[in-house]
């Protein structure tokens, strides 16, 4: 069995942007175990190009909880939110400074399956 989706890095074009992206990566191993491993995340991190504050929306939700696995396979492993290097779970409008890193951090799918 191999995997039924994968995702594949890729380079984002925003024109015009207002932003440095950092981090683009795939999270290898954050996919369960299992017969047919679950897809791992991605790390995807930027920083503003500002003197300015900002404003970012953020709904961190659904990242601590992982994704189970299926009929024997292992859960994948959780997400991330994090500004400045701190783990941020605040679901709303916050007041970000020049300079000010994020970085998400998706979480792994579950296995399918027991590992053989």
């Amino acid at each position: 069995l191999g995997k039924a989706l994968e995702a594949y890095q890729r380079t984002l074009v925003f024109p015009r942007s207002r932003f440095d992206e950092y981090v683009e990566a795939m999270l290898d191993g954050s996919g369960g175990a299992g017969r047919a491993p679950g897809g791992d995340g991605q790390a995807i991190g930027f920083r503003m190009r500002t003197r300015d504050p900002w404003f970012l929306n953020a709904v961190p939700s659904r990242l601590s909880a992982p994704a189970e696995g299926l009929e024997g396979g292992g859960a994948g492993r959780p997400g991330r939110f994090l500004v400045n290097g701190e783990p941020s779970a605040r679901a709303n409008k916050m007041t970000m400074a020049a300079g000010d890193e994020v970085l998400l951090e998706t979480p792994g799918g579950g296995g399918f399956g027991e590992a053989e």
